[in-house]
């Protein structure tokens, strides 16, 4: 039986790395649009198929506002496939991409993007974009704010990274996104807002969608900053909801929590 080759797959600056476990041919090599500045923040790169044909494409965020996916090429190289543009130059794509089924089958790419930390109140209200797979075009009702609060103006757009899930039942995945400026949205593949919820505090902890009951309908799960208040002094909390956005429970912790929470039975 034949194995699966496994990748290591490293963003370096401005240069991709595919090793497994020697460097793939052709890899290290320079990515478009140069270096990432002013930012320590960057999305990782994430393998899937998007033209259905069975293999892998890679797609990473580049400096820009935009995402490339490569292929393989005829000699076994690694070649240009696609660019997703969000026409917005000044501001990195910072989350990783995540990418679904269309309901006529196609493939569909999904992104954010992140104000820029040397220039507070860049991007006050973030920026959530959609794109066709094969063609790069953007897609009907794309792109989308993520909401804006007017006390964290200076922290604003995604770094989280973006989760997908049927959360309606419907047989068609949702997009959920948590933002720096305190909103956690889930967004029909039209672009439409299913529901939004106000957090307490920035979130960088990427949302994870199962069903954690067990009862047939999943559930949305992120961790998240509190501010010092009434009842909390500091830490963070990880954050239950249902499938419709109303909230079900909160785990309080003496700690903030930035990483993305695993489900496991």
């Amino acid at each position: 039986m034949r194995r699966r080759r496994r990748f290591q797959l490293e963003a370096l600056e401005s240069r991709l790395c595919l090793a497994g476990p020697q460097p793939y041919p052709g890899t290290p090599f320079a990515l478009p649009a140069g270096p990432w500045t002013s930012t320590p923040f960057v999305g990782s790169p994430i393998f899937a198929d998007l033209n259905s044909d069975g293999k892998d494409e890679l797609i990473t965020p580049v400096a820009g506002g935009k995402l490339m996916a490569f292929s393989y090429g005829p000699n076994g190289g690694i070649v240009p496939y696609q660019t997703y543009d969000t026409g917005v130059t000044g501001f990195n794509i910072k989350t990783t991409p995540v990418v679904v089924t269309m309901p006529n089958g196609r493939k569909a790419v999904f992104a954010a993007l992140m104000g820029d930390e040397a220039n507070p109140n860049s991007l006050t209200d973030g920026r959530v974009f959609g794109w066709d797979a094969q063609t790069g075009a953007l897609l009907p009702g794309w792109p989308q704010d993520t909401g804006f609060a007017a006390p964290n103006q200076n922290h604003s757009g995604v770094i989280a990274p973006l989760a997908s899930g049927d959360l309606d039942g419907d047989g068609t995945p949702e997009i959920v996104v948590a933002s720096l400026s305190n909103f956690v949205t889930a967004y029909h593949l039209d672009g439409s807002v299913m529901w939004r919820v106000y957090t307490n505090d920035t979130n960088q902890s990427g949302p994870v969608i199962g069903d954690i009951d067990k009862d047939g309908k999943n559930e949305v799960v992120f961790g998240s900053d509190t501010s010092p208040g009434e009842f909390f002094q500091a830490g963070g909390f990880v954050n239950i909801y249902n499938w419709d956005g109303t909230p079900r429970y909160q785990i309080h912790t003496d700690e903030v929590i930035w990483s993305s929470p695993v489900l496991v039975d």
